[in-house]
């Protein structure tokens, strides 16, 4: 199981730490989903095909120490991840191994030195199911809704507001 993964690149390091089941930066709660897209993009289902082996090509995919981005996981797998290749997908091999491979569901975007990349920048989460009460304020003048069973109503006079627009708030504001 992985428990920490560090991103490096010459000076420059960033560290996530899996806490219980929380991906952790520094203190900071991570974006999951980032970190998740990370792990499985380094880990296909399949074993990509092998495009070099050779130093030279090494060099022109940016799959050296110098050149490549390192990638390690649980302080015992090391990854370099090189160049983005024009038809999608990036250069990867393990800084053990001369085999270069090509992982065409991850990219550059999904691997950064910065923590601000990582971290969740959710302010509120809500289930929605725990929604039951919306209160809008317009020029100093308050309009509530409540929910009763599955409808959402007018607090004054009950009447019965459009269920997908409610939804459709609610969706935005369990992740904000």
């Amino acid at each position: 199981q992985i428990k920490n993964v560090k991103i490096n690149k010459k000076s420059q390091a960033v560290e996530f730490i899996k806490d219980g089941e929380i991906w952790k930066i520094k203190t900071k709660k991570a974006d999951q989903s980032k970190i998740t897209a990370l792990i499985d993009g380094l880990w296909p289902d399949f074993i990509p095909e092998n495009v070099a082996t050779l130093d030279i090509k090494h060099q022109e995919l940016e799959l050296t120490p110098e050149l490549g981005t390192e990638v390690n996981i649980n302080d015992q797998i090391k990854i370099l991840v090189g160049k983005t290749s024009e038809n999608g997908g990036i250069y990867v091999r393990f800084t053990d191994n001369k085999n270069s491979y090509l992982l065409k569901n991850l990219n550059s975007d999904s691997i950064s030195l910065d923590p601000s990349f990582w971290q969740d920048k959710t302010i509120v989460a809500i289930e929605q199911n725990n929604l039951n009460k919306l209160t809008f304020n317009q020029n100093g003048k308050n309009s509530v809704i409540v929910k009763k069973d599955i409808k959402w109503v007018k607090e004054a006079g009950g009447g019965e507001v459009q269920k997908d627009k409610i939804e459709s708030l609610a969706t935005t504001l369990s992740s904000f």
